[in-house]
């Protein structure tokens, strides 16, 4: 069974749109989420959407976590915590 994730949770928060808890967001999203396959990119922009943030935003982070080493994509479209 997939794992699933409330993409509302949080949907009131006072930081939105602040780099630091769009880490944090990405970060919780992939911890929750993968399940050893990774997780995939159309789910984590809308789990933080429903955050308040934007797409560009997410991507510029989750691109900056990938190249800081946090994150890999593990295949194309696909986010997984690095080992």
């Amino acid at each position: 069974p997939e794992s699933t994730l409330d993409i509302a949770q949080g949907e009131n928060d006072s930081a939105l749109g602040e780099t630091e808890d769009l880490k944090q967001v990405i970060t919780s999203v992939i911890e929750q989420l993968d399940e050893g396959k990774g997780v995939n990119l159309e789910m984590l922009l809308q789990a933080c959407s429903k955050r308040g943030h934007d797409r560009e935003a997410t991507e510029l982070t989750l691109d900056e976590l990938v190249d800081n080493g946090i994150f890999i994509e593990a295949r194309f479209g696909w986010f997984a915590l690095a080992s």
